[in-house]
């Protein structure tokens, strides 16, 4: 939330849910605040903004105006960025944490049908894992190398299977749509 009066309205700005980086969070913000008509549309000067310092793996926020406040305190955007809970006045001001915007560090391809498949000592049904190492928005395009083949836990024909793309905490991704194409490889032993 955001104040223009020095505390006497409060203004809420909400991220749609996406694939931010802090400068297309900040873009997003801006772009809210204008529609809100809270910036000089004079010298297109925005009153808050938020960006990454890069030596430091902070966020911050810039706020340039005596009028304007920041309240970070039920923001869910808060950790994220790395701030505490706190309202924030005119200023440069840098989150006490570093941004903790990638939660997925890894991506497990998990098949219902494998075993033998162990990850930190314990049986898992995954067939493949890899670090996503495109930013965000972009399509992942990854081709396995190394290949493990592990046993089909099943006798006979294979009428169905089940594939889960998990993190590296095993929560399952939210892919909001996108169409995932994954090919198998089988070979009998």
């Amino acid at each position: 939330m955001y104040s223009p009066d020095s505390g006497v309205t409060w203004k809420t700005i909400t991220l749609p849910e996406g694939s931010y980086e802090v400068a297309q969070m900040n873009v997003e913000i801006q772009r809210q605040l204008e529609a809100n008509g809270d910036w000089n549309a004079g010298d297109s000067k925005h009153y808050i903004s938020v960006g990454p310092n890069l030596s430091t793996l902070r966020a911050f926020i810039k706020i340039e105006s005596a009028t304007y406040q920041v309240d970070l305190a039920a923001s869910s955007i808060r950790t994220t960025l790395g701030f505490n809970a706190q309202t924030l006045s005119s200023g440069y001001h840098e989150g006490e944490n570093p941004v903790d915007i990638i939660k997925v560090n890894s991506i497990f391809i998990n098949c219902d049908i494998i075993g033998g498949a162990s990850l930190d000592s314990s049986q898992q049904p995954t067939i493949y894992s890899f670090y996503p190492d495109v930013s965000p928005g972009l399509k992942v395009i990854e081709k396995p190398y190394n290949l493990v083949y592990n046993p089909v836990n099943m006798t006979g024909s294979i009428n169905q299977m089940r594939v889960r793309l998990t993190d590296q905490n095993n929560v399952q991704l939210n892919l909001r749509g996108e169409v995932v194409t994954i090919r198998f490889h089988l070979r009998t032993i």
